[in-house]
């Protein structure tokens, strides 16, 4: 809680200093820098795509707790513009941890290769997107940090302005599962609700729930919240928590990042209203997917 307090204090501090209202260009004859669109810290991912010869850094740490065990994860994002529609899309699960009664683990995380396509929507205003995306399994199943093999999955997007400073987004995914068997069918929807609290500061409560995430498990179902503060157009911080829902899902998570951007600024395009709040799935137990 110290560190979304002290985000709020930093966030609030810079919209004091800064107009309420971005100034319009097409009046002043200035242009001004465009905040950049965040994929995490939510589960689910937003419509946005990275303009074309932009670069886009996306870095976080976590950490969630079962009854028994500790996991931290450290995932890392980075989305490359290469059409107008089209970003490629690189990540990583980071280094992980699993602390345990036993023995206490470590080892490199899961690796994962995609692309984000707008269909629908312009630019500043996308409202449905399609994700495919390859999984490749890095992780120690020796150590109990993964399965150890290859997943394949596919994830519609979509995302609207319901009403001012109101923002809507869901995400539905299906995908192929590895594990030492063979692949298994999983489901993914996902719901938030982001509110652009103020200029620079954005607030949302999202649900994500998996049908399964191990062969013979059940359900993983939470609750996830947090806050994504504008330090600079093209600097972001967010933190925030979740609480599990479900038998199968952590008790509890927290989670803080950065996000930045390097390349074409659009420095022609007028400043959004804010930022768009990220989403990044939690590793949950360090052997689900």
């Amino acid at each position: 809680m110290t560190t979304v307090a002290a985000l709020l204090a930093l966030a609030l501090t810079a919209h004091e200093a800064a107009p309420q209202e971005p100034a319009d260009p097409a009046r002043t004859g200035t242009a001004q820098e465009v905040t950049i669109d965040a994929d995490r810290p939510h589960v689910g991912t937003g419509p946005h795509v990275v303009a074309p010869g932009e670069v886009q850094f996306e870095l976080g740490v976590q950490w969630q707790g079962f009854p028994d065990i500790r996991t931290f994860g450290s995932p890392a994002l980075i989305r490359i513009g290469v059409a107008d529609r089209v970003e490629v899309r690189l990540s990583s699960d980071g280094m992980l941890a699993r602390y345990q009664p036993l023995a206490d683990v470590y080892g490199v995380g899961n690796a994962q290769l995609g692309a984000k396509i707008r269909l629908f929507g312009d630019r500043e205003e996308p409202w449905f997107s399609v994700l495919p995306m390859v999984g490749f399994g890095l992780a120690s199943h020796e150590k109990g940090l993964g399965a150890g093999a290859t997943d394949a999955t596919l994830t519609w997007l979509v995302g609207r302005e319901v009403r001012k400073r109101v923002h809507l987004e869901a995400n539905y995914g299906v995908g192929a599962i590895g594990d030492d068997v063979g692949h298994f069918a999983q489901h993914l929807v996902t719901g938030a609700v982001v509110f652009q609290t103020t200029p620079r500061l954005q607030t949302y409560v999202e649900a994500a729930w998996w049908s399964v995430q191990e062969r013979t498990g059940t359900a993983v179902g939470f609750i996830d919240y947090g806050v994504i503060a504008a330090i600079r157009p093209r600097f972001l911080i967010d933190a925030g928590a979740f609480s599990g829902i479900t038998d199968a899902a952590p008790n509890w998570g927290v989670f803080s990042g950065v996000s930045f951007a390097i390349g074409r600024s659009g420095l022609n395009q007028q400043l959004r209203g804010g930022t768009r709040a990220y989403r990044q799935r939690p590793i949950g137990d360090t052997q689900h997917h």
